[in-house]
């Protein structure tokens, strides 16, 4: 068994998170990387869509065109994840681990 196909396994698998006072298992700490590296990707990203439009606005607002730059750009100044929470990360992040 490949690496990739480990990982995609434990995903889809979604193994016993266990009991936070005992040692996590590898698939527990397999399942937290894959969760803690998309809820930090997430925060990225959004800081960077944030201003990435930020910058569009003022752009647009600076145009003689300015309202309809504007309705180019559109009204959202976001976009959602639920990844953003951090929930898996809050939820089991400080879990025992002795591996």
């Amino acid at each position: 068994m490949t690496i990739l196909e480990r990982v995609k396994n434990v995903i889809n698998e979604r193994c016993d998170m266990g009991n936070e006072n005992e040692p996590a298992s590898i698939e527990k700490m397999i399942l937290m990387a894959y969760y803690i590296g998309r809820e930090s990707a997430t925060r990225e990203v959004d800081k960077k869509y944030k201003e990435l439009i930020k910058e569009q606005r003022e752009r647009a607002d600076n145009c003689r065109y300015h309202k309809m730059a504007n309705e180019i750009i559109g009204d959202k100044n976001y976009i959602f994840f639920c990844d953003y929470s951090q929930d898996m990360t809050t939820t089991f992040g400080s879990d025992r681990s002795d591996i």
